[in-house]
């Protein structure tokens, strides 16, 4: 019988509740909120469980509150749906979508200690409640989450939200045989929350109607699952491109971890080209824009908390960012090459990619530089066993080699494209900063060249059967320019040549070590780590060995022994040290 009196009676105090009267307003709060826990909690016949209709009534009305925009009305709402979760649980299993819509309320104000309240609701529930919560309801759930994490208010609830999409990730993947069994055939339970004609707009279905996963679900390209685990993967996503530097670290670190762990969830190989193609890039495009709008002065008066000179703009946080960013994705695309390489996209993801590279190297600073160029050595030197890779594509090895060429040849050409602008760019500004009596950091300038010179032996392993006589000769530019670099001053003093041994920078050892791979040519990926981690300082006899069994191809032994012949005059002009480390045999050969 309560649907007789309740709408007009709810109706009643929830306008009693926007009266100009404080005194009225917090009364007919209190008494709002009373009258709701008692609905909830008296014994209906039939049980309030089995009632959908009478108990998404109540807590409609519950809901409709929010709307009243006052802070006391919302801690009286807040402390009233927690009382209700613990004690009453069972009397709203028809509503989870109408409690989701009274949290994102609460993450959308501007007060802190509603925010909090909302978030403590939020953590009972992904703590003790996700066992009762209809599987319908889990993706509306992972963007409530995310909402607490993009809320502006209290820094430390977005922090401890990253982590609890981390929790639900954990908890989706441990119980995901119940979880994926569950009958989703029924689009109306596919979009139970959007499809709700009691449900009063709210933030979350905004976003919902918005959500481009969801329409491409609705289109049977995604299954359920997939678009469940994108739906976490996308939420993260959106926190990496936060304005708060702190958050945009936690979320990326958290993104690409949860990718790695659980990426094995997605039902078939070809759901990572809308990994790449609607999270990924378009999280790169974002930050490339944010980057370039970024505030590049200080602003110590603005920021509550004091950053290092290397960090105080929000241009270098921008940077900083970007590459966490491209180091994380450069370890995703190493542990899931195996799978990328048979989508019937991968090239241009390959080429994407490349590009991210580009852009990294040219237009941010050194470091940025240097940690993109580590992840993509890493990709190169990454082995994988391609018979044990599980596929749906069937792909001939013969074709599978073809491929891998082809993306090895594009790799070469970055890099060849990188060394040309990044080493005659590095020489100017040393040169610039040295006419301007400046002391440059030698150190962040060395650290880019040494991972750029290392590229070229990761790549040559892979190219060298289609190698041409131009790309040898540009791979030596770069070994020339590389010379040209001076040395750290304050390593310097500790690379003067004794009568026992020949000290020489890092740098220097790089390019040795390159040539050395050009002379031998039969190079694999275990020699080459192999190779690196035994420093070249303890092997005296290496170069000696090495041209004793030396097999250089039958196209390289016109134009090979010239060029290295140019390096080592080049040399001897420009870096005495690293010609002195050639040994006689060496030196004798390029004078035949």
């Amino acid at each position: 019988r309560s649907n007789l009196f309740w709408e007009n009676l709810s109706g009643h105090l929830l306008t009693a509740c926007q009266s100009p009267n404080s005194l009225i307003a917090s009364a007919a709060g209190e008494s709002f909120i009373e009258l709701i826990q008692q609905a909830i909690e008296f014994s209906h016949l039939p049980p309030l469980d089995e009632h959908k209709e009478l108990q998404r009534t109540y807590m409609q009305s519950l809901l409709e509150l929010s709307l009243v925009q006052n802070d006391k009305h919302f801690s009286l709402q807040l402390s009233s749906l927690n009382l209700i979760l613990q004690q009453s649980i069972s009397n709203v299993n028809f509503s989870w979508d109408i409690i989701l819509s009274i949290l994102t309320y609460a993450a959308s104000t501007n007060w802190t200690a509603i925010v909090k309240l909302g978030y403590r609701d939020l953590q009972y529930i992904i703590a003790d409640c996700l066992s009762v919560i209809p599987v319908e309801y889990h993706t509306v759930l992972i963007l409530t989450t995310a909402m607490y994490g993009r809320q502006e208010v209290e820094i430390n609830t977005s922090f401890s939200a990253v982590g609890q999409l981390w929790n639900l990730a954990d908890y989706f993947f441990q119980n995901w045989e119940r979880i994926n069994s569950s009958d989703h055939s029924s689009s109306a339970e596919n979009n139970a929350f959007l499809n709700s004609t009691d449900t009063i707009s709210t933030p979350i279905t905004k976003f919902l109607h918005n959500n481009k996963l969801l329409r491409i679900h609705s289109r049977s390209v995604l299954c359920w699952g997939d678009t469940l685990w994108m739906t976490l993967f996308q939420s993260l996503g959106q926190l990496c491109v936060d304005n708060r530097g702190t958050v945009r670290r936690s979320a990326a670190q958290s993104l690409f971890a949860t990718l790695e762990t659980h990426g094995e969830q997605l039902s078939k190989p070809e759901s990572w080209s809308y990994v790449f193609w609607l999270l990924i890039f378009p999280l790169v495009d974002e930050m490339k824009l944010a980057i370039e709008s970024a505030n590049t002065s200080p602003e110590y008066e603005s920021s509550v908390i004091i950053h290092h000179h290397s960090r105080d703009t929000a241009h270098k946080q921008w940077a900083e960012t970007l590459a966490l960013f491209g180091m994380q994705l450069g370890r995703l695309v190493k542990t899931r090459w195996g799978t990328l390489v048979y989508l019937t996209d991968f090239a241009r993801i390959w080429t994407a990619y490349l590009g991210f590279v580009e852009f990294c190297c040219l237009k941010f600073t050194p470091e940025v530089a240097f940690q993109t160029l580590q992840s993509f050595r890493d990709i190169l030197l990454n082995g994988v066993n391609y018979d044990e890779v599980s596929h749906s594509v069937q792909m001939t090895s013969q074709y599978l080699n073809i491929r891998l060429d082809e993306t090895y040849a594009e790799a070469w050409k970055t890099w060849i494209q990188l060394a040309k602008s990044i080493i005659p760019s590095m020489l100017k500004d040393i040169e610039v900063a040295t006419d301007r009596g400046m002391l440059p950091e030698m150190s962040h300038f060395h650290a880019v060249l040494i991972n750029l010179v290392k590229l070229g032996p990761a790549l040559f392993i892979h190219v060298k059967s289609s190698l041409q006589v131009s790309h040898i000769s540009e791979m030596f530019q770069l070994i020339k320019g590389c010379v040209q670099c001076p040395v750290e001053r304050d390593v310097s003093p500790f690379l003067v040549p004794s009568p026992t041994e020949d000290i020489i920078a890092h740098l220097h050892e790089c390019v040795l070590h390159s040539i050395h791979i050009i002379l031998i040519g039969k190079l694999t990926t275990q020699s080459i780590l192999c190779f690196e981690a035994t420093s070249l300082m303890s092997r005296k006899t290496d170069w000696e060995e090495s041209l004793e069994s030396l097999t250089i191809s039958n196209e390289f032994k016109l134009y090979i022994p010239l060029i290295l012949k140019e390096l080592f005059f080049y040399c001897t002009l420009i870096h005495q040290p690293l010609a002195t480390r050639i040994p006689t045999h060496l030196k004798s050969y390029f004078m035949d």
